[in-house]
């Protein structure tokens, strides 16, 4: 979900959960892991009201930190050249591929 600059990422958590979508088995829990951002009664409501259980991380961000790495990579995502929501959206997607594609042709 793409905000302002000025929009804290835990305002909006609401907008994101609803529009995840689950595929998994029926009666397992879901999860979202998080970052301490996130921690306070606001986003526990909204992960309770979406039926999510909203897990923490503290020092354990090393797959967070890598994943933001990887995406720096793709400098016109990095600037944000692209002000148009959709397009900026759809290269968002398209670097996304690239990895999975690089990670599983290494295979």
């Amino acid at each position: 979900m793409i905000t302002s600059g000025s929009v804290h990422d835990s305002r909006v958590i609401g907008a994101v959960l609803k529009k995840r979508i689950y595929k998994g088995k029926k009666g397992k829990r879901k999860i979202l892991i998080a970052d301490k951002g996130y921690r306070g009664e606001f986003c526990q409501n909204q992960a309770k009201k979406n039926q999510i259980r909203l897990e923490i991380v503290g020092k354990n961000r090393h797959g967070v930190e890598r994943t933001h790495e990887h995406f720096k990579r793709f400098r016109k995502l990095t600037i944000r050249y692209e002000k148009i929501t959709s397009n900026y959206l759809g290269l968002f997607s398209l670097a996304a591929a690239i990895m999975v594609f690089r990670k599983v042709l290494v295979i």
